[in-house]
């Protein structure tokens, strides 16, 4: 007597998201789309490349699965079932003062007072509710509606709040008062 036994072709891949910030993976080749869709069959041996966007306000923090553990890129050849997990983080500090290393900050009044002459603090696309006061002898720019992992600008920033400028030489770009 002989047996036989058949794979089938086809393997699942299976994303979900945790953590308590938001954001959508997307792959190559096309399939998953999660936001909505997270779940795509693929013929076995496909190479799998899946890419993390996080949403405003929040920060990509890693893969867990598939052999994925870093926070680039996602890539695998898929043979077998596999269930791949995308973290997701709120943004604890959206402002930074543009330097090398980046500096970060809770609040753009920490950030002003940290500032030097010249600099540029960049603030991410979300609302900020604050109320700023810009009274030192310096000048300084202020940008607003950076990406989440402020790479460049996507938006506007809005300000829920006031501005007194006393003393001050400021740039604001980006912000809805």
């Amino acid at each position: 007597m002989v047996t036989a036994t058949f794979q089938s072709s086809w393997v699942t891949l299976n994303v979900s998201k945790s953590g308590a910030g938001s954001g959508t993976v997307t792959s190559t080749p096309a399939g998953i789309n999660c936001g909505a869709d997270c779940v795509e069959s693929y013929l076995r041996g496909t190479f799998v490349n899946l890419s993390s966007s996080a949403h405003t306000g929040s920060e990509f923090s890693g893969w867990a699965g598939g052999n994925c553990n870093d926070t680039g890129n996602c890539s695998f050849t898929i043979n077998d079932e596999t269930a791949i997990v995308a973290t997701y983080i709120p943004i604890e500090y959206p402002v930074r003062i543009e330097r090398t290393p980046g500096v970060n900050y809770s609040k753009i009044q920490d950030a002003y007072n940290a500032a030097i002459e010249g600099d540029v603090i960049l603030v991410l696309d979300t609302v900020i509710n604050e109320t700023i006061d810009l009274n030192r002898s310096i000048s300084i720019t202020i940008e607003g509606g950076y990406r989440s992992d402020f790479s460049g600008v996507d938006g506007t920033t809005t300000l829920i709040g006031d501005i007194d400028i006393n003393d001050a030489n400021v740039s604001i770009e980006n912000f809805a008062l």
